[in-house]
């Protein structure tokens, strides 16, 4: 072998022996679905460290930086598996449900206290002090108190900073769920001591992407009751539904104070020119000085809204929050809109996918590029502001003889999605084609947000080569509005109903073109449709040396695919899509919220 070639050899042995020992130090103690809304039950999560000096919580030892093991709902530590079924056996983390009862105690974990300034609530000195299990924090509140000053304290929690997203211990009753195995909520009841309760639900997919999600839900289930907090590769997506129903009924009943408003009155619409929000907790972005500001939106709920409907208008609806990438989002979207329940929801999002289109257009960052504070999210999930956005049927009808000729129509398959951010058929779909296919792939060890873009990047410029989508303008009829458009020559047809486009691209606003071009908004029914010569000129797209070719506006789309099959992708979950009509109609609105600039 050369040089180089014993070099990448050796980089590939490395980063191979590099994963497994991050695999062998990092495990994971994950519930499984009967023990998910355990009411005592810890969760457990080995480290492959601790930064800071810890203790186990059973036999006092100090924690090793390579073993041990913490509770992410009330911060207990344990230093080997024995320690963890001592804990799990006499030790109660902080339960997800009380009854008989209409108040939460304090869940006290001594020692182990942070090492940043705490300082104690009876006396206001400094806590924590001194080696070993030292003074107590609670669970709820994360106040911190004296061993010696514990005694004069209440056991009355008010659950701290964050008391109006929390739902109580005693206000959740559960039962056992009739279909699988496992309980369910069963009824939620409004904190009595609680002024202008704004409680949410917590919604990630473990399973889904890199470690990133597993994370984020260890952080919420910190500082909220466990059972807000959903890992839908554990339990179903229908149960966040059920929070969702059970919360907005009794949100909807709760008197509205006069000074208690979710978010200022005026909403906020994002054109083609309008800037992202970039904020040091979920990751940072250049913007552009030139970039037109942020336009106000003044559409209301028609005069006519009633019921729930004036509910999610003055502020009462559920608050969702959704850890993950496009995919997931729309996951959950499809599943609320399927229960009815898009119009008692808000949406606020954490980017934890690869593209993060729609998190980028909303403010929230491209990505989570470092630990979620919890509260200071939270404070901006408090400040943000509601934005409409429109959300698209994608219908397919295979061509078919039979149909043509009315044989036995109800034989024909169709299908049907919805479609949040874009639809793509052509060159930069096959790309995401063939990097699903790797990441599904049981030789793809490692997964990372920079090593999905390296491969990405790798499946675009081989196509730069090939032009694998040359003369697709051959292969497809585009109707706008039911007009025919003639088709420039092409490699791949984009439709936008958001202005970021292939992770973090606006392509609709950029150039000479983009200053004339028809606004581009979220909630204004319409859909921009343009095309792209090849793969580089995608590539160009993506360093702003090129626009795109616009085709114009439409409500309505149609696009006929001929002969052959071509590859194609809705919100970056792809297919080869055989011959047949797409057609793209407007289905509903969804709020979505927009972090404060």
């Amino acid at each position: 072998f050369s040089m180089g070639e014993q070099l990448v050899i050796g980089l590939f042995i490395a980063g191979i022996t590099a994963f497994l020992m991050m695999k062998l130090n990092k495990r994971a103690l994950r519930w499984n679905l009967h023990h998910y809304y355990a009411i005592n039950r810890h969760h457990w999560g080995h480290s492959g460290s601790f930064l800071d000096p810890s203790y186990c919580s059973v036999c006092e030892a100090v924690i090793v930086s390579s073993g041990g093991a913490s509770c992410d709902c009330c911060g207990l530590c344990t230093d080997n598996d024995e320690c963890v079924a001592n804990a799990d056996e006499n030790i109660p983390c902080k339960p997800r449900t009380l009854i008989n009862t209409d108040i939460t105690s304090h869940h006290w974990v001594k020692g182990n206290l942070p090492t940043s300034s705490c300082l104690c609530v009876v006396c206001g000195e400094e806590c924590g002090e001194g080696v070993g299990l030292v003074d107590f924090m609670c669970a709820w509140c994360s106040r911190t108190v004296h061993t010696a000053c514990k005694p004069q304290l209440g056991q009355h929690c008010n659950f701290g900073s964050l008391e109006r997203f929390v739902v109580p211990p005693h206000c959740v009753q559960l039962s056992r769920a009739r279909l699988r195995r496992g309980l369910t909520v069963k009824r939620v009841s409004c904190p009595k001591d609680t002024a202008d309760w704004q409680p949410v639900i917590v919604i990630g997919n473990v399973s889904s992407g890199s470690s990133e999600a597993e994370v984020v839900l260890s952080s919420f289930r910190r500082w909220l009751n466990p059972v807000q907090v959903l890992d839908v590769s554990v339990v179903p997506v229908e149960e966040a539904a059920r929070w969702c129903r059970l919360l907005h009924e009794k949100l909807v009943a709760q008197p509205t104070s006069p000074d208690a408003s979710d978010f200022p009155h005026q909403s906020r619409d994002f054109s083609s020119g309008a800037p992202e929000n970039s904020d040091s907790t979920l990751g940072s972005e250049s913007l552009d000085a030139n970039k037109e500001s942020v336009a106000s939106n003044t559409s209301e709920l028609p005069a006519n809204t009633t019921g729930s409907e004036h509910a999610a208008a003055d502020g009462r609806s559920v608050t969702v929050i959704i850890a993950g990438g496009d995919g997931t989002i729309g996951w959950v979207l499809n599943t609320l809109y399927k229960k009815k329940l898009m119009h008692r929801v808000k949406v606020a999002l954490v980017p934890l996918g690869t593209g993060n289109d729609l998190s980028r257009v909303l403010g929230w960052g491209p990505a989570l590029d470092a630990p979620l504070d919890v509260p200071s999210y939270l404070d901006r999930v408090l400040e943000s502001s509601p934005v409409q956005l429109d959300r698209w049927l994608v219908h397919y009808s295979p061509a078919s003889t039979m149909h043509h000729i009315n044989i036995l129509p109800s034989v024909v398959p169709t299908r049907e999605i919805l479609m949040n951010n874009y639809l793509s058929v052509g060159v930069d779909a096959l790309v995401t084609l063939r990097f699903h296919q790797a990441r599904q792939s049981p030789f793809y060890l490692f997964n990372s947000r920079l090593l999905n873009k390296l491969i990405y990047f790798g499946y675009g410029t081989k196509d730069v080569l090939e032009h694998s989508c040359e003369s697709l303008e051959t292969k497809l009829v585009v109707r706008m509005d039911g007009q025919l458009v003639q088709l420039p020559p092409l490699e791949a047809l984009v439709v936008l109903n958001i202005p970021s486009w292939g992770a973090g691209v606006r392509p609709w606003s950029m150039g000479a073109g983009g200053r004339s071009a028809p606004v581009q908004r979220t909630d204004d029914g319409k859909l921009e449709v343009m095309a792209i010569s090849s793969s580089f000129h995608i590539c160009q797209l993506q360093v702003g040396l090129s626009e795109p070719m616009r085709l114009g506006q439409c409500s309505s789309l149609q696009v006929t695919v001929l002969d052959s099959a071509v590859p194609m992708q809705v919100d970056g979950e792809p297919w080869e899509q055989q011959p047949g009509t797409i057609t793209l109609s407007h289905s509903h609105v969804a709020t979505l919220l927009a972090a404060p600039s």
